[in-house]
C-alpha cells in the first residue's frame, strides 16, 4: 500500500473521531447524564476520556496533516494556510477549554467554547474539501 494512502486514511479516520467527540457530547451524552443525580461524575469520567481522545486526534492530524502538506506541496496554497490557521486557533480553545475552563469554574465559558470548536472544525472540514475539489483563491 502506497504511505499516503494509508497517511490520509490516518488523517481521516482522527478528523472523523475528533468531529464525532464534538458532536456526540452535547448531542448525546449530556442530554441523557442530565437527568441523572451523579451528573457531575459522570460528566468528569467523559470529559477525561474525551480530553484523551481529543489530544491524540489533534496530535495525529498535525502529524499527518504536515506529512501531506509537505508531500504534496501544499504550502503555498492559501486554503491551507486558512486550515492552518484554524488548526492552530482550534488547539488553543482547546487547551484553555480543557485546562484552563475546569481549574478556573468557567463551565458556562467551557459550553460556548465546545460550540466554537465545532464550529471552526466544520469549516477546516469545509476547507479540506474545497481543497480536494480544486478550488483556487
Amino acid at each position: 500500500m502506497d504511505v499516503s494512502i494509508f497517511v490520509i486514511y490516518l488523517h481521516l479516520i482522527f478528523a472523523i473521531i475528533w468531529t464525532g467527540s464534538l458532536v456526540a457530547l452535547p448531542l448525546l451524552f449530556i442530554p441523557v447524564l442530565k437527568k441523572s443525580d451523579d451528573y457531575a461524575k459522570y460528566m468528569d469520567l467523559i470529559g477525561y476520556r474525551l480530553r484523551i481522545t481529543g489530544w491524540l486526534s489533534l496530535g495525529i492530524l498535525l502529524l499527518t496533516g504536515t506529512y501531506l502538506l509537505l508531500e504534496r506541496n501544499l504550502y503555498k496554497n492559501p486554503l491551507m494556510h486558512a486550515k492552518l490557521t484554524l488548526y492552530v486557533l482550534l488547539a488553543v480553545i482547546t487547551a484553555v477549554h480543557d485546562f484552563l475552563g475546569p481549574r478556573l469554574g468557567l463551565s458556562k465559558i467551557n459550553r460556548y467554547l465546545g460550540r466554537v470548536m465545532l464550529l471552526i472544525t466544520l469549516f477546516i472540514i469545509l476547507l479540506a474539501v474545497a481543497m480536494l475539489r480544486g478550488v483556487v483563491l
